[in-house]
This record gives C-alpha cells, structure tokens and sequence, in this order.
C-alpha cells in the first residue's frame, strides 16, 4: 500500500518536470512600467524589460507593450514582434557605450511598431546583423554619437522600414553594407516615408564590402534627407570586386547636407548604379560628386546653395537620362 501511494505521488511530479520547460514560454507576452522580470510575462503579470519578454516569448511570438516607459536594451535572436499600439512612448534608452536593439537572427522574420530607440551619452541605435526579413514601421531613431541604423547583415535579408524617424545622429543616420563572409546573394533594402535629420556623417550610406559580395539594392521613396554633415545619400562601391550596390531614389528630397548625393565606384564593379526620379535636390553645399554617374528619369529637380540660391542647372540636369517607358 505505501508503496503504492509512493508511486501515485511521483508520477504527476514527473510529469510535471516534463512539462515545465513548455511551459516557460508564450506566443504573447507584456511588458509594463510597473512590471518585474521575475514575472511570467502574461497580460496581468507583465515583465519589466523587452529583453525578458524576449527570452520568454516563443519563436514567431508578440511582445506588446501595456504602457510608456523604458524597456531597456534588447537583442534579438529569433522571430518575433514587439508591438506598441499607440500607448505612448515605448522607449529604449542606451548610454555607456552600448547599442540600443541588435538583430543577429539569420533565419528570422522580425517585426517592430512604434518604438523610440534614444541615446542619453555614447551609444548606437539599432544593428542589424543577420535577418531574414525585418519590417519596422512608426519607430524613431535619435541623438546617438554613433550610427543610427547599421544594417550590415551576413545572409540574405529584405528589410523594410516605414514611417520612421532618424534625426540627430552623430555618425551616418542609415548605414548599410554586406559583412563577414557573405559573397552571393541579394540584399533587399526598401526606405519608405523615411525622414533622416542632422546626421554627423552621411544620411542614407550604403557601401560594398570591399572584396567582393552580394547584390544590395536599396529603394529610398517618399523620403526626407537633411541637414548632414557629408553626403546625404551615398552609393559607395570601391575595391577590385566590391558589391554590387544599386540605390534608386524616388519622389524625396534631398536638401541642406554637404553633398546632396554621392556615387563611387572604383575597381572592376559596372553593375554598381544610382537612379533618381520625382526628387529634389537642392539646397546642398554641393549638390552632386563621385566618379559613378547617375541615371535619371528627367523629372528630377535641382538647385546648389549659395547666398542667392540660384539655379544649378534650371530644373532637371542629373546625368543619363532614362526614358520612361
């Protein structure tokens, strides 16, 4: 009989060792101003940071934020969404040195709403260094010494950024270029309704990765680039075998940086280009340098700064022209 009872006992406990790792993960979690990590993360108990909410949320899975507040730095290593509806500002505040949100997840979809990534000293905003697709919409990126955004990812990625902010960064506002041993693939870059103010370095950077690489193509629509201190979009490709790094620029404004737009490409690279249709580019110091050239649509508008601002050519005057079809 006592052995019986014995056995009753440890069958439930073992099976409830079994089931607990399950358990220690949901598909949604929270976070909350007023939450504490060593919570489950669940609608009425809600963590206090977006890195715990992470690690106890499953692969594919939503943080949503209950109220405004800082949630501290976070890496990313899976697929996930973190979600602000509109409650206020979801913040992540960095210093010290440190970056703000990095993705290393190479197979993973990632999604980001309505989130504010705010240096408060030396920091960077967001790194991106593997993903298979990222889509952030309504985010603001601002006032850090470093980049704001270092898209450098290592595999094929598509990365969409929407709606979003990019304003007082003391180094490149967007940075993008191929990394470590990455050689074939594509690179698929969409900017859309993407303002970037004040940037220390250039506003919108990308660059090959000088020995060789995959094909990045970037897409800039609907934009605003402002006020940097170099270049404000810039196609870098240099090197024997740099990649192949395609920007297209349509319907935005580029005004009041340094050099308006910027295209390098030395060494053997041909497949490099930079086009541009329905933009203005005006008010630059410069309005247009490097030795790649530039490809038009016809309909773009140019004006160079100086005390009169006059006219650098009337109208349009960019290069090749490209025949609408």
């Amino acid at each position: 009989m006592t052995k019986a009872i014995a056995l009753a006992v440890a069958i439930p406990f073992s099976f409830c060792l079994l089931v607990a790792p399950a358990q220690a993960q949901s598909v949604r979690t929270y976070v909350s101003s007023a939450g504490t990590d060593g919570n489950n993360c669940g609608r009425s108990t809600p963590c206090r940071t977006f890195q715990a909410a992470h690690d106890k949320t499953l692969p594919g899975g939503e943080i949503t934020v209950l109220d405004q507040g800082n949630f501290a730095t976070l890496a990313i290593t899976k697929s996930i969404s973190i979600v602000n509806e509109g409650i206020g500002q979801a913040s992540i505040l960095v210093g010290n040195g440190d970056t703000g949100l990095t993705i290393n997840a190479p197979n993973a979809n990632v999604n980001l709403r309505g989130l504010t990534i705010e240096g408060v000293g030396d920091s960077r905003g967001v790194l991106v260094s593997s993903v298979l697709s990222l889509t952030m919409t309504n985010c603001n990126v601002r006032n850090h010494t470093g980049d704001g955004i270092d898209i450098v990812p290592a595999n094929d990625s598509n990365i969409k950024i929407s709606n979003t902010l990019v304003t007082d960064n003391g180094g490149n506002g967007i940075y993008i270029q191929p990394s470590g041993s990455y050689r074939v693939g594509v690179i698929r870059i969409i900017l859309n309704r993407v303002e970037v103010y004040g940037s220390g370095t250039h506003g919108i950077a990308v660059a090959g990765d000088f020995a060789g690489g995959p094909t990045v193509g970037v897409t800039v629509a609907d934009s605003v680039v402002s006020h940097s201190g170099a270049g404000g979009i810039v196609n870098s490709t240099v090197g024997p075998s740099g990649a192949n790094t395609q920007v297209s620029v349509f319907r935005s404004v580029i005004s009041y940086n340094g050099t308006g737009v910027i295209h390098v490409a030395s060494g053997y690279n041909t497949a490099s280009f930079f086009e541009l249709g329905g933009s203005s580019i005006e008010g630059n110091t410069t309005s247009r340098s490097g030795n790649g050239g530039f490809t038009s649509w016809g309909d773009n508008y140019l004006r160079q700064f100086n005390n009169n601002f006059p006219d650098f050519p009337p109208g349009e005057s960019l290069g090749t022209p490209l025949n609408r079809k």
